[in-house]
């Protein structure tokens, strides 16, 4: 991704920058942007985010600092001025907007309502339609995120199994919850990975990231439709559950989400799920897990050594060998260095085998 108007970049590394409150490191990742006059300041997150008047007491200590990861469907900030500033935004017209406190407070108005957000306690979300403003107090370390209104409404649709319409969020929520903590994680989460793997990963991957953290909002926000995400769902049939189970077992290799299988059978998300748990006792991911471990072991079981383990697992999606070692184990009763070291059928009487 390339610096928002390159006079702002500061430092190309990928390494962390204590870019935070009390020397705080980010996450390794983009490049840090900086800004140290107010005329700055707003021309760079114009460029990333929004037209907006800064305020400002005192000018010279300002110092905005921001890295930023990008798509279609996400824009992530992580941003700190420095020092007291007041942000004033008009409707964003087409983007809802979401500020996760990691240090310090802000209080934010839209409309007539009022929040203040501090780490482990509450978050905002700014509708599109209204102007807002938001005061940073000093050293003041937040996540801003922007998302499409449409994007998003389209993806609430496949959660919910309704049509796309209107979404409306609640100004301020809670973020001392566990589906608040699940939030903050997502959101530390999809940052790191779409920092690491920068503007060459594939496209797939990143929709799966940006809809990962769609799906975490819609849960946690409160908006207009918080009550059907509540509700308990219709569970998909018989027929939903063997035609996905179907489409897994001939393409396991297909880097799939559960949005994926919903939509190829023009049901929710919450119905495929509540289908596979109440059928299989499982996740479509989970059932998706145990067929690339079967074809995993089909593969060490036939391999002459050329290959190793770790390509292998790569190849069916197994990307965190850690992880997968302990699912092989679990599945299988055995390491897969183990499986590799297996005679070769036929070979008992010679002790064939092969090398892990």
């Amino acid at each position: 991704m390339e610096p928002a108007r390159g006079t702002f970049l500061v430092s190309g590394s990928p390494t962390g920058h204590a870019d935070g409150p009390e020397g705080e490191a980010s996450p390794p990742g983009p490049p840090l942007l900086s800004a140290r006059t107010r005329d700055e300041a707003e021309e760079l997150i114009e460029s990333i985010f929004i037209p907006h008047k800064l305020e400002t007491k005192d000018v010279d200590s300002l110092d905005l600092r921001m890295r930023f990861v990008d798509s279609p469907r996400l824009t992530i900030g992580r941003v700190a001025y420095g020092s007291e500033v007041r942000k004033l935004c008009p409707p964003m017209e087409t983007f809802v907007h979401l500020n996760l406190t990691l240090a310090g407070k802000t209080i934010a108005h839209q409309g007539k309502h009022v929040g203040i957000t501090a780490p482990k306690a509450t978050a905002v979300v700014f509708n599109q339609d209204e102007e807002f403003s938001v005061r940073w107090a000093p050293r003041t370390l937040q996540y801003a995120m922007r998302f499409p209104i449409a994007r998003l409404e389209e993806h609430l649709a496949l959660m919910t199994g309704r049509p796309s319409s209107a979404l409306r969020f609640d100004l301020a929520f809670d973020t001392n919850t566990p589906a608040g903590h699940a939030l903050v994680a997502a959101v530390e989460h999809t940052y790191r990975q779409r920092a690491t793997l920068g503007t060459s990963a594939p496209r797939m991957l990143v929709d799966q990231l940006d809809s990962y953290l769609y799906t975490h909002l819609l849960l946690t926000a409160e908006h207009s439709h918080s009550a059907a995400l509540r509700s308990d769902p219709l569970s998909a049939g018989r027929r939903h559950v063997r035609r996905a189970c179907e489409l897994l077992e001939a393409d396991p290799a297909t880097s799939w989400s559960t949005t994926d299988i919903a939509k190829r059978l023009n049901i929710s998300e919450r119905a495929l799920q509540a289908g596979f748990r109440a059928q299989l006792g499982l996740s479509p991911m989970a059932f998706l897990r145990g067929i690339r471990l079967q074809r995993v072991r089909a593969q060490l079981l036939a391999s002459d050594g050329s290959v190793s383990v770790s390509e292998i697992a790569r190849r069916w999606g197994f990307h965190h060998l850690g992880r997968f070692s302990a699912y092989y184990r679990d599945a299988f009763g055995e390491v897969p260095s183990r499986t590799v070291q297996r005679p070769v059928p036929g070979d008992e009487e010679t002790g064939g085998g092969r090398e892990a």
